[in-house]
């Protein structure tokens, strides 16, 4: 996202050569500074979606390196 001056812009667009003949990209302006802190907005909130998935195909492996990690705390003490 590129706010300059009064012009906003909003894109995923390739602007090379080929992204513009080949994948059909687009870009589109937005003028209006509270449509461009809605979209800012919810890219933020994909952004913070897609890290908790993220977090969640990973907390198995968490859990169980805690629980190691638990389990040798516990053998130390026990070993004093």
């Amino acid at each position: 996202m590129s706010m300059t001056g009064l012009n906003r812009s909003r894109s995923s667009v390739n602007l090379a050569l080929g992204g513009e003949e080949a994948n059909g990209d687009n870009l589109l302006i937005i003028r209006d500074p509270d449509v461009v802190t809605v979209f800012a907005i919810e890219a933020i909130g994909l952004i913070d979606h897609f890290n908790f998935l993220n977090g969640l195909e990973r907390a198995p492996a968490a859990k169980d390196q805690a629980a190691a990690i638990a389990d040798r705390r516990e053998a130390a003490v026990q070993s004093e």
